[in-house]
């Protein structure tokens, strides 16, 4: 198929995939926040994003 052949639709799965980890990043920073201190939360989840971010970045190159 040439849908699986294009790089657009392997770029348009990692965004789906980077989009899935910012969600569950702020699951867990909110989760933290609520158990710990709200400073830690929001440094968790903003890491995440930063880090997936960097990643997304790396692979479109």
């Amino acid at each position: 198929m040439k849908l699986f052949q294009d790089s657009s639709w392997k770029w348009w799965q990692l965004k789906l995939i980077a989009w899935g980890g910012v969600l569950v990043g702020l699951a867990i920073g909110i989760q933290f926040s609520q158990q710990l201190a709200d400073w830690l939360g929001l440094l968790w989840a903003s890491a995440l994003i930063i880090w997936l971010y960097v990643v997304a970045v790396y692979f479109k190159k």
